[in-house]
């Protein structure tokens, strides 16, 4: 999204930012791994200690990764088909999979 709205240089530095913010952070977890994942194991610890930048900036590597894998128009698609599936609603990690797995093979039926 960056890159479409300020070019493809700026998408490139913003990128590598999270991606030290994302580092750094990681070092200063490393005695509870449990926080370091994207889905959180809160095992011990509180809400407070578990905020960092590591679950915004892994989701948006993820995303980043689901969208090259399927292209750009697919997922902008497969966005708005979870927004209008859960819109006002409460999801889990493993909605998103499962919604994320039941458009692509919707998708992939339809040509």
């Amino acid at each position: 999204m960056t890159a479409k709205l300020y070019g493809q240089d700026r998408a490139k530095i913003e990128c590598l930012i999270d991606n030290f913010s994302l580092n750094t952070a990681l070092t200063n977890l490393e005695d509870k791994p449990g926080l370091t994942k994207l889905h959180l194991d809160m095992d011990g610890s509180t809400p407070e200690s578990a905020k960092s930048n590591v679950q915004y900036n892994k989701g948006a590597q993820l995303f980043y990764h689901l969208e090259s894998l399927v292209g750009e128009e697919n997922f902008r698609q497969f966005l708005g088909f979870y927004v209008r599936t859960f819109y006002q609603g409460s999801v889990t990690s493993r909605d998103f999979i499962n919604t994320f797995e039941t458009f692509l093979a919707e998708q992939a039926f339809k040509g």
